[in-house]
């Protein structure tokens, strides 16, 4: 059981009825899922190390309208999806970009990280050594358009990345938090 102020307060866009206080919130997810939402609340730390978990954890994020739920599973995310020893940063499967867009929208956080992973890890090679064939998912080809259209206009970044980085980069911060970070302490 989570209290029903702590849930509130973290996800707005939850409003029971005012009238019905006894009745329990329904979310429909996993048990897995719901373990990982409690553990997080009580925590604040996503115990996860698959990004499956994390981008339905960001997807009930999304839902419920928790901010820092999103943010601490797009962080989270970034670490998984990166090896730094092998150089190497892990990539949606072609089939989960269009579910992505569909339940979060392509201009989402969310979308940008996986637009910016492929901008800038995406080889040809890629395709050989995974099962995923972009054809099998036409969904996906507005996705791919953009990106075509993005290399004639931007390079591709460095070894240090902003995807794989700038933790922050994804967090949607509005201005008045973007400028607190900005300036020193005092």
């Amino acid at each position: 059981m989570v209290p029903r102020s702590l849930l509130s307060f973290y996800c707005p866009k939850l409003h029971p009825s005012p009238t019905v206080f006894k009745h329990p919130y329904v979310l429909e997810t996993s048990r897995a899922l719901l373990t990982l939402f409690f553990g997080w609340l009580y925590t604040g730390k996503v115990n996860t190390t698959s990004w499956y978990d994390l981008t339905e954890l960001y997807f009930l994020g999304h839902i419920a309208g928790c901010v820092a739920l999103m943010r601490s599973s797009i962080s989270q995310l970034q670490k998984v999806c990166r090896d730094d020893q092998r150089n190497h940063t892990e990539l949606f499967h072609y089939g989960h970009i269009s579910v992505i867009e569909e339940m979060v929208g392509a201009s989402s956080p969310l979308s940008r990280y996986v637009e910016d992973t492929y901008f800038n890890h995406w080889r040809p090679a890629v395709d050989d050594s995974v099962s995923d064939d972009s054809s099998k998912h036409p969904e996906s080809a507005a996705f791919f358009k953009k990106l075509f259209e993005r290399s004639f206009l931007e390079q591709r970044e460095a070894v240090n990345c902003s995807c794989c980085h700038d933790y922050c980069k994804y967090h949607d911060h509005s201005e008045e938090e973007r400028l607190a970070s900005e300036s020193p302490l005092s």
